[in-house]
């Protein structure tokens, strides 16, 4: 299935910041409970051994990431890490709500962050986690690039592919809206109205999730993408897919820390 650079409507700057949020706080949701992240452990904590670094920036962060679950798993066999999460468009009511619940582990940036051009204070290993997809190619070497410049070590990590079961599987996001929205806090009157009399999230949240799917990196051409950059050759890459044991969800991995 061949990739499609589509447009995703939460990546708009136009777009509710409201709505996107709303969107952000169910898929963080979606990754609280099914822990799609756990199989990927392991190999970040290899990456931080190998920078020296307890210290994580993840870019991207959208409702918060996966960390509520991953810490635990991440600090298993060495030090506790300390993350900072950052967006683009930050959802500072999930992320402060995440950082109140690990105050010691997780802390947030309030102004807007480019993962194209990181400020050079912010340090640590860089991760992000399902929102590579978002961005073209060039952008996407740019990422690449710029962790590169400054010698940071980064990691992509992926978990929705662009193959026939995923996508199937993605016909079922309106009916998972409407099973995890309850969990989600704060559970304001205007989300329970535009998901469940104005069932505008769960559309939107299938939408998003179907170009996602379209828009997702094999491993060939996270590849090609790191092959482009000027100075990777100074660095250990890691290309592939993990699989959780008796899961048929693949993860995709690109990480390069410096030799």
């Amino acid at each position: 299935m061949a990739r499609h650079q589509l447009v995703e409507l939460e990546d708009l700057p136009w777009f509710p910041a409201a709505l996107r949020d709303m969107a952000t706080d169910y898929l963080q949701m979606m990754l609280h409970v099914s822990n799609p992240y756990a199989v990927i452990a392991p190999r970040l904590r290899r990456a931080l051994d190998a920078v020296g670094s307890a210290q994580v920036l993840d870019l991207a962060s959208g409702g918060g990431g996966p960390w509520e679950r991953l810490l635990p798993l991440v600090a298993v066999g060495g030090a506790p890490i300390r993350v900072t999460l950052s967006d683009r468009f930050p959802n500072l009511v999930a992320f402060a709500r995440t950082a109140r619940r690990f105050p010691s582990a997780i802390s947030f940036r309030r102004d807007s962050v480019d993962a194209t051009r990181v400020p050079p204070t912010l340090a640590g290993l860089r991760t992000i986690f399902s929102a590579f997809h978002h961005f073209p190619p060039e952008l996407g070497r740019a990422i690449i690039s710029d962790a590169v410049r400054q010698g940071r070590g980064i990691a992509i990590f992926e978990a929705t592919q662009r193959d026939a079961l995923t996508m199937a599987g993605m016909m079922a996001t309106p009916l998972l809206t409407w099973a995890l929205t309850p969990l989600i806090r704060p559970l304001s009157p205007a989300r329970l109205a535009l998901t469940y009399l104005l069932p505008v999230v769960p559309a939107l949240v299938l939408f998003d999730g179907t170009v996602s799917c379209l828009r997702s990196y094999s491993v060939a051409e996270l590849q090609a993408l790191v092959d482009a950059v000027e100075g990777s050759e100074r660095y250990h890459w890691e290309i592939g897919q993990d699989t959780a044991p008796g899961a048929p969800l693949k993860v995709t991995y690109c990480v390069g820390v410096p030799r």
